[in-house]
């Protein structure tokens, strides 16, 4: 029988930040903030999970979730995630929890996307103690719901400029 040692030493800032997908001063940020950072600047299981709590952490795809969708395909589930997870104003997500898990080809069409949406007005932004985070506005639940459902509505031309 093999001990996993990785598992009984604490991890580095460094080290959290590039698994959670965060620079590590947003990891210090965070624990520092809450009180709880670490006087040996090592982090536990439980640091962790706080990490993910205090930053409004989601993963909202994973590579097996993304690697037979389209350019299309990936904007119409985008819509859907966003719609599913309610993140209609008031509620607020962060921006990187739409990019969270997608390789580099994935998040540049998913940019294109929310870009295109917030030039738009179908989307707000903003700044907050958390970072950017975005938010669908409710006048635009219709057309993306169109769009996730049925791939029509006022966002159609999107996929077309997303396709490769």
């Amino acid at each position: 029988m093999s001990i996993d040692v990785s598992v009984l030493r604490p991890w580095s800032i460094v080290g959290v930040a590039g698994a959670l997908e965060l620079h590590p001063f947003e990891v210090v940020r965070l624990l520092a903030k809450d009180g709880s950072l670490p006087r040996d600047l090592r982090l536990r299981p439980q640091d962790v999970v706080r990490i993910v709590e205090l930053g409004g952490l989601e993963v909202w795809w994973s590579p097996q979730s993304v690697a037979t969708l389209t350019s299309p395909s990936l904007v119409r589930a985008l819509a859907r995630e966003l719609l599913v997870r309610e993140v209609v104003e008031p509620i607020w997500t962060r921006a990187d929890n739409l990019f969270r898990g997608l390789d580099a080809g994935s998040e540049g069409v998913v940019r294109r996307a929310v870009n295109v949406w917030i030039r738009s007005g179908a989307m707000g932004s903003r700044m907050s103690a958390r970072g950017l985070e975005l938010s669908v506005r409710a006048a635009a639940v219709a057309d993306l719901r169109a769009l996730a459902e049925a791939g029509s509505g006022a966002y159609t031309g999107l996929l077309e400029e997303t396709d490769e």
